[in-house]
């Protein structure tokens, strides 16, 4: 909410006047500047119209923001890379092997996506046992896969790389896991069409303030 606490300062508005502007209880937006809770978006757009700002220029000004702030010189972190590690959990492996399937193989016909999965991998020369494959998706395998086997899975998921293989908090982690919920919040309401702007461009703040949205209207 930096923008956002900078517009309002700038134009000396007190946090109880553009609660009232906005419509909102001066608590619940306290909350939403000290980043205490998500903003939804139809909040963020009632509060820019109240300052009399274009609610998606506040949104590309935070993009281009962030996206500068996560430029880290020293690169991306591999798990192994990370706090010593030996070797990646499998537990977390295995979570976003789950969400990618979930998301981007949603309606295969077979459990996990395996029959679909399996093969495509064996002709990248990777084999997995239907078994393991459960077990590595259901969180109870005891080791993750070898880096090429992530690489492969990634491949054949159409997904980058560092998501399966980069550390947990790694920013470019941070921002596919963002993309990933959104869109599955957005099978989950049946809005799949929605394109208005592709995800791609929108930082991982606002789409998990989008997905927070739908999951409540979803209550």
């Amino acid at each position: 909410m930096t923008e956002l606490r900078a517009e309002r300062s700038m134009r000396n508005v007190t946090v109880k006047q553009l609660a009232e502007r906005a419509g909102i209880f001066h608590g619940t937006l306290l909350r939403y500047l000290n980043n205490h809770r998500d903003m939804p978006v139809p909040v963020l757009y009632d509060v820019a119209m109240a300052l009399d700002v274009d609610p998606a220029a506040l949104v590309d000004r935070a993009a281009a923001r962030l996206a500068a702030e996560s430029r880290a010189p020293s690169g991306q972190l591999t798990f192994d890379e990370a706090d010593g590690a030996d070797e990646p959990d499998p537990s977390e492996v295995g979570r976003r092997i789950a969400l990618l399937v979930s998301v981007l193989a949603r309606g295969r016909g077979s459990a996990h996506g395996y029959k679909e999965i399996a093969p495509l991998l064996l002709e990248r020369g990777v084999r997995f046992s239907q078994e393991e494959w459960a077990e590595l998706l259901e969180g109870s395998a005891v080791r993750a896969p070898s880096r090429r086997s992530l690489e492969a899975i990634a491949d054949v998921l159409g997904i980058d790389g560092v998501y399966l293989t980069g550390a947990v908090g790694d920013p470019e982690v941070v921002r596919i896991e963002a993309q990933l919920d959104f869109l599955r919040a957005l099978h989950e309401s049946k809005v799949e069409g929605l394109a208005a702007r592709g995800s791609d461009d929108i930082t991982p703040e606002t789409l998990r303030a989008i997905t927070s949205s739908l999951r409540h209207e979803e209550r």
